[in-house]
């Protein structure tokens, strides 16, 4: 199992850039060659064999890591907290994920992050996670559980 960054920018047009995966010690690198784009970045463990060139490698690898989910309002950062104390109510109390295995974070002048932690999850590595995370926040996203509609599951386009 290696440790890997996930990294990408978002483009002029909106659109995400090619996802590149690199190891934590290059992120600073190949970000300060432009700092001016906007790079994300999402930390996952990968399992297996790998033929040396983990970006073309991602797809047939396993993952593991915590499940994010990002809550923002242009208009009303009350709105984006609602919605995250919602959400969070719903893990602990429908969902029964342990208080202590979710993390919650101001994530600057519009919103919240809510990071529910890998080991309480239950799951196996596997190769689709990242599908599997968007369709459980794409689901969140849509029910009555976040009234405001600020959870922005965009994080799963890249």
């Amino acid at each position: 199992m290696s440790m890997r960054i996930e990294l990408a920018h978002e483009t002029k047009s909106g659109a995400w850039s090619d996802r590149v995966m690199i190891s934590p010690d290059a992120v600073h690198e190949i970000v300060s060659k432009q700092p001016e784009l906007a790079w994300y970045t999402a930390t996952c463990n990968l399992h297996g064999d790998s033929t040396g060139d983990i970006s073309k490698d991602y797809d047939i690898l396993k993952k593991s890591g915590h499940l994010y989910f990002d809550f923002d309002s242009h208009d009303d950062i009350n709105k984006a907290k609602d919605d995250c104390k919602k959400v969070y109510a719903h893990l602990t109390s429908a969902l029964h994920v342990p208080v202590d295995a979710i993390k919650l974070y101001f994530s600057g002048s519009k919103g919240y992050h809510l990071v529910v932690d890998w080991d309480c999850l239950g799951l196996q590595p596997r190769t689709d996670l990242h599908e599997l995370f968007a369709k459980f926040a794409r689901g969140l996203a849509s029910s009555e559980i976040v009234p405001f509609k600020t959870l922005d599951t965009k994080i799963y386009n890249a």
